[in-house]
């Protein structure tokens, strides 16, 4: 006979799956809210359903858990722009019962036939007082009914028409606690601590990495563990403390026997220590290393606190180098104290904790010094001071003037070669940055390299110049000693079409935006939306033609118009320079990052910064196949071709072309030329739309919109939607050195593909820096000198 409590629950399971019968019955069964694209650009497949998740909480005794918080989140293998899912979160009533309703992303690789069911999965978890946290295994969830998957009600999976009811089993708390001190015995307030999913500073919001699991049958290797997948999403007084003036810090509420990744961080200037942590008590004859049992009792960390070290930056005969920056490498990356710029006596202030360390000593930028390293060792006694000093450079100047006349040409590129280097290098500026300029417009570049033997070499140039020579005589270069070595070109005359161009102005405008656009410099910071669609474009077209040319649409409400949803552009500020340029992703007021993503191609190199995940890579330049956004990407420049196939209407320049394959339609300004509408479409219904708005016209006499929208399509649907609005633009004559850097702070993954030949498959090499780099361009490419 059954007890009164073991019927109570199998009375609540039985409601449960009374529950999941009426979804077959038709009552509350998943349905589709929308489509999206997985596997972005990749073609994949999803589908957002909305489903109805049932289920109990109990006790170990199977008593009903009351007033339980029963979270419930999306946890998909693959992702989809546009999609998010946070947890929803409910009470389970008097009787343990609960139920919501809950988005979930069910998707299908591109490489997965269409006749296949789309799946995808989501995890149920809780807390409640008196218990630990706790999680159901993973819920899978198939996008077909039941009969179509050629399965019964005992699945345990949901489908379309089937709501199997999820039991969640709640234990006794396990109780985790600590007490953190200094070496010196101090204790450490206001020190982090977090189980389960663990944040290594830089920390940035939903980034992190996770383990927390459990076995249903201990010591059995061939049964997998139920895994915590929604940890992150636990709210984060159940997983992360903070300690107290006195040190001590409690986690009161973890799952008990459960095998948890924990960080122990007492602050920027300190070493973190991560290890795991199972809250269960130590089995007998266990290393006690790199793992620690909640069982043992009381934890006891102790940290070393840093010293003050202070270094002191030289030059010559002991003058100071204000400016220079000092870091330090050790075991392991801070954030704080391990980098300082020296004032203006030369000094420069670091904290750190006892161990040996490799200091790299920068100088300024401009100044004629180079970069020195050296080891030091910070004892457990207080320091004393340590100068350095930084040998002196030499100062290269190198001209580029006409063989005939002798006037200066600008916009050439130079390399040099020096007797430890494998190959030729393009010349840079600086000696700590990669700042590959050309010669400016008096036809001068100014260098500072390293004393010794070197020479300077030409750089193949498209713009019609013969060198008389392509490299210079062996150069002796002396420290601190200026040097200049000329280079006479003979201009090649390019070829003048004979033609006559029916409207001369507006060709003679545009290819002056042409150069402008090239030749230009400066900053922008624009919002960039790009992501794939389904759109019909008449719709779209039907929006943007009905708006005049000079004003700006409220792109925001279009883009509603047209989805749905909610528009969300990206912020970006843009550096370029010819052919160098460089794109950084500007924080938002909901995602505060501590560090900024960035990819730029420096002339040389091409590299991307990851800051959530500390990482760069680097590649040389025929490697590099990123795209890096520029002013390129901001606007869109009427083709001469098109001058002899229009006609004036008005106010615009009208082109409406059509063959057997294809059709165009172009508006643009009559007088400058400036592109209002470009829709160029095949008849297999693939092609491109082009619309600009609010055209602008900056100092250096350069056109740009304040929108621009570029709609890519494919089977005669818009298949890819780009929108650009440009918030500002600065034109220089010249930008700061640095301006191409890649600056990463210490703890950064550089993964670099300099050591790689040829095309095929190969390993770049990979490695931790400890301190933060100025330019991690410079980085590898002097490790590889």
């Amino acid at each position: 006979m059954l007890t009164s409590r073991v019927a109570n629950v199998a009375l609540l399971l039985s409601t449960c799956l009374v529950t999941a019968v009426h979804a077959k019955e038709g009552k509350r069964e998943a349905e589709v809210i929308r489509n999206v694209e997985t596997a972005i650009g990749r073609g994949g497949f999803g589908e957002i359903y909305r489903v109805h998740v049932v289920g109990v909480a109990v006790d170990p005794q199977g008593d009903p858990v009351a007033g339980a918080r029963v979270f419930a989140v999306d946890t998909p293998d693959i992702g989809a722009v546009g999609h998010e899912s946070p947890p929803i979160e409910t009470k389970s009533d008097n009787d343990g019962r609960f139920e919501f309703e809950l988005e979930v992303l069910a998707g299908r690789e591109p490489s997965v036939p269409k006749s296949e069911a789309t799946v995808g999965e989501f995890c149920v978890y809780g807390v409640a007082d008196g218990f630990g946290f706790t999680w159901a295994p993973e819920t899978k969830f198939i996008g077909r009914r039941l009969e179509e998957a050629e399965s019964d009600e005992s699945s345990p999976d949901y489908h379309i028409d089937h709501s199997p009811a999820v039991k969640l089993e709640f234990s006794p708390p396990a109780v985790w606690e600590g007490m953190l001190t200094d070496d010196e015995g101090q204790p450490l307030a206001d020190a982090l601590v977090q189980v389960g999913f663990i944040q290594e500073p830089p920390r940035r919001p939903g980034r992190g990495g996770w383990r927390c699991r459990y076995s249903t049958d201990p010591g059995n290797r061939n049964v997998p563990p139920v895994e915590f997948a929604a940890i992150r999403h636990l709210p984060a007084e159940y997983r992360q403390a903070r300690t107290d003036q006195l040190g001590h810090f409690s986690l009161p509420q973890l799952r008990d026997s459960t095998d948890y990744l924990a960080l122990v961080d007492p602050g920027p200037e300190f070493d973190h220590k991560s290890f795991t942590l199972i809250t269960a008590q130590r089995p007998e004859a266990t290393d006690p290393r790199g793992t620690v049992y909640a069982g043992d009792g009381i934890y006891v960390g102790v940290f070393d606190r840093p010293r003050e070290v202070q270094i002191h930056v030289v030059q010559g005969k002991g003058q100071p180098v204000a400016g220079a920056r000092v870091s330090a490498h050790g075991q392991q990356a801070r954030q704080r104290g391990a980098s300082a710029v020296a004032d203006e006596t030369g000094l420069a202030s670091l904290k750190l904790p006892p161990g040996e360390y490799q200091l790299m000593l920068e100088p300024p930028l401009g100044a004629a010094l180079l970069l020195q390293k050296a080891t030091i060792t910070v004892g457990r006694q207080p320091s004393v001071e340590q100068q350095f000093r930084l040998p002196a450079a030499a100062r290269v100047t190198v001209r580029a003037v006409d063989v005939n006349d002798g006037s200066p040409i600008s916009g050439v590129l130079f390399r040099y070669q020096t007797e430890s280097m494998d190959k030729p290098h393009l010349l840079s500026s600086e000696q700590i940055v990669c700042d590959y300029r050309s010669t400016n417009s008096a036809g001068e570049i100014h260098a500072i390299l390293p004393p010794g033997e070197v020479q300077i070499l030409t750089l193949t140039n498209p713009r019609g110049l013969t060198p008389e020579t392509t490299e210079s005589e062996p150069l002796q270069l002396a420290p601190g000693a200026p040097t200049e070595v000329v280079f006479r070109f003979e201009r090649v005359a390019s070829e003048v079409p004979t033609e006559e161009s029916r409207l001369p102005e507006m060709a003679a405008e545009i290819t002056k935006q042409q150069e402008l656009l090239i030749q230009s410099r400066g900053i922008a910071t624009v919002r960039r939306y790009l992501s794939s669609c389904d759109l019909a474009l008449g719709e779209i077209r039907a929006s943007l033609d009905a708006v005049p040319a000079s004003s700006v649409p409220d792109i925001g409400a279009m883009y509603k118009q047209w989805t749905g949803t909610e528009l969300r552009m990206s912020q970006r500020r843009l550096t370029f320079d010819g052919t160098r340029r460089k794109s950084e992703r500007l924080p938002v007021d909901e995602d505060p990052s501590p560090g900024i993503d960035y990819m730029l191609f420096n002339g040389s190199e091409g590299a991307w910064y990851d800051a959530g995940n500390r990482q760069i890579t680097i590649q040389p330049q025929d490697r590099f196949r990123m795209h890096v956004d520029s002013l390129f990407d901001c606007v869109t420049l009427l083709s001469p071709r098109t001058l002899s196939v229009g006609e004036v209407v008005g106010d615009e320049y009208v082109v409406v072309d059509a063959s057997e394959s294809s059709k165009a339609e172009i508006a643009a300004d009559k007088s400058t030329g400036f592109l209002y509408r470009q829709i160029v479409t095949s008849n297999s219904g693939s092609g491109r739309a082009i619309w600009q708005f609010g055209a602008t016209e900056y100092k250096n006499g350069l056109r740009l919109p304040k929108l621009h929208i570029e709609a890519r399509m494919r089977d005669g649907k818009v298949a890819m939607l780009d929108m650009t609005e440009i918030q500002s633009a600065e034109f220089v004559d010249e930008l700061p050195a640095d301006a191409f850097a890649a600056p990463v702070p210490g703890g950064t993954v550089v993964v670099d593909y300099h050591g790689l030949t040829g095309n095929g498959p190969g390993s770049p090499e990979v490695r931790r820096i400890a301190g933060p780099l100025t330019d991690a361009c410079w980085y590898v490419l002097r490790r590889a000198q």
